[in-house]
């Protein structure tokens, strides 16, 4: 347990040290570019998954793929499993395909499983992108879908069945922002300075997090997310 939680103390300095760039879409102007796997990522089945779901810059690939893959390699008896081009599913889709009523605004952990089995047995992939999640169950910077404003120009990459990324394009229009706020009822006063840079122009733009003691814990296959946690706390163990 201890090594496990050293490796992600070095994964987490490396990924800093590189300095990771976030992502931008591209394209016309409320257009959603999805995420995409390049066609020859850098050797190694870790390398894979960093190639998935870090940013573009390759040197937070190389350097935190050489060392997860060495985890895999000492951990795990199983390489990652990733096609060619990983499958992307539409959030309706994802719902019928895990068994899940079609009004349900959120994945469970369940469904999440259940989706991660499917990309696996139908595309021979341990990784699995979920777009256009409701707008109601996304924060209110996130840009709708233009030809259906239900949806939400986001993602989630899952990993094995468990949520590892979530992303998507933001709102950039002063306008579309107040519009959002007072959709929602919320008063602007506590927003001003997020707003300010707005009110100046912004070109479009997106962002994205990823969860690194998932990911190292799927990748190892760790029975509990603690184990890979470098200061783990829950409701008995808060110090350090």
């Amino acid at each position: 347990m201890a090594g496990r939680r050293l490796l992600v103390f070095i994964v987490l300095l490396l990924v800093v040290a590189a300095g990771a760039s976030a992502i931008a879409p591209r394209g016309r102007e409320g257009d959603f570019v999805r995420p995409t796997v390049p066609a020859q990522p850098p050797p190694g089945p870790a390398a894979k998954v960093v190639e998935a779901a870090l940013p573009r810059d390759r040197r937070v690939r190389a350097r935190v793929g050489d060392v997860v893959d060495l985890a895999v390699s000492h951990g795990t008896e199983d390489e990652v499993q990733i096609p060619a081009e990983v499958p992307v599913v539409h959030f309706s889709e994802a719902l019928r395909l895990a068994g899940a009523g079609p009004d349900e605004p959120d994945l469970a952990p369940e469904h999440e499983r259940a989706i991660g089995a499917w990309a696996l047995r139908e595309h021979g992939s341990d990784l699995v992108y979920v777009e256009g999640y409701p707008m109601v169950k996304r924060p209110f910077y996130t840009h709708p879908q233009p030809s259906d404003p239900r949806w939400s120009n986001s993602f989630d990459l899952l990993f094995r069945g468990l949520e590892l990324t979530t992303g998507g394009q933001r709102l950039h229009r002063y306008a579309d922002y107040r519009a959002a706020l007072a959709a929602g009822g919320q008063d602007e006063a506590p927003y001003a300075g997020y707003l300010q840079a707005f009110r100046h122009g912004m070109p479009p733009h997106g962002g994205f997090a990823i969860g690194l003691e998932r990911w190292v814990g799927r990748l190892v296959r760790a029975a509990n997310i603690r184990e890979v946690t470098l200061f783990p706390r829950d409701l008995n163990r808060l110090v350090p």
